[in-house]
């Protein structure tokens, strides 16, 4: 058995050879962790069969690793190629340095037509590759566009949410891109299907905004739950009254804030969330 271990980079970092290995490690000590268990459960096996405790055990080995970095960040690339390189010492002890190479997916290197895989691995390269770039809304309408046929499969539609958020990350765009983005380049690239693609992934922010707020369960979860819920709200239904985001600013109890996040996500119309709203109020 071959693994292939997979890492992507967005800035320049030598040691990131020590993480390679690391990992390498780390997928050893597992694999001797199973061959251990198997090796047990067959020597018992053995033993209540009356045969040999080592009938069928074969040498112990571990599988071969193969390191690939996919990198993706401004600067051109121009780490080691190799670990031994990070040690310094006489070329007596070379023999006792651990050594190992990679392989290198430069998407700076490569050209858009060269980006080949599934559509999901190209949307992926398209998106990495241009995420510094300026111009960067004509390589994310083409990255949907290659999405298109597929939007009926809702692991589609947490794909677009993903890279969405990703998107957004840049210091050069952020909240107002993606709202932008959803209101303008969704209805555009999808057609009529475009609002429930808008829909799909506010639904998925919003259910995201559930697990964070359990995860930290302290005030800036609470924070953090809040604005996602209205960020999300916003983006679904366009526009919310400013009575309703204060409200949900002035909660205080998670299990009211987790219950709204499922009603927004319930709800086909903002009336209809405020109908439910009213009742949460009202209790």
């Amino acid at each position: 058995m071959i693994y292939i271990l997979f890492e992507h980079k967005s800035f320049l970092d030598r040691w990131i050879l020590f993480q390679l290995l690391g990992y390498i490690v780390r997928i050893g000590e597992r694999e001797r962790e199973i061959n251990t268990t198997e090796r047990k459960n067959k020597r018992k096996e053995n033993i209540e069969n009356g045969l040999p405790e080592n009938f069928g055990i074969e040498k112990e080995c571990i599988s071969v690793v193969l390191p690939v970095v996919m990198y993706h960040g401004e600067k051109d690339w121009n780490v080691d190629e190799n670990l031994s390189a990070l040690y310094c010492g006489p070329d007596s002890l070379f023999s006792y340095i651990p050594e190992f190479g990679y392989e290198l997916v430069d998407l700076n290197a490569l050209k858009n037509h060269q980006i080949k895989g599934n559509i999901y691995l190209r949307v992926t390269m398209l998106v990495m590759k241009h995420y510094y770039y300026e111009q960067f809304d004509g390589i994310f309408e083409q990255a949907l566009l290659l999405l298109a046929n597929d939007i009926d499969d809702w692991s589609t539609i947490q794909f677009i949410a993903v890279i969405t958020l990703y998107s957004s990350s840049h210091k050069l765009r952020g909240q107002q891109w993606i709202h932008t983005t959803i209101e303008k380049m969704y209805p555009k690239v999808f057609g009529e299907k475009g609002g429930e693609v808008m829909e799909g992934v506010s639904n998925i922010w919003i259910e995201k905004g559930i697990e964070k707020g359990i995860e930290k369960g302290k005030e800036s979860g609470m924070k953090a739950m809040k604005n996602m819920l209205i960020d999300a709200l916003t983006i679904k239904y366009k526009n919310i009254s400013q009575s309703v985001g204060n409200f949900i600013q002035s909660i205080k109890d998670e299990d009211t804030l987790q219950q709204l996040h499922r009603e927004a996500i319930l709800s086909n119309s903002f009336s209809e969330f405020q109908h439910k709203l009213a009742t949460i109020r009202a209790s």
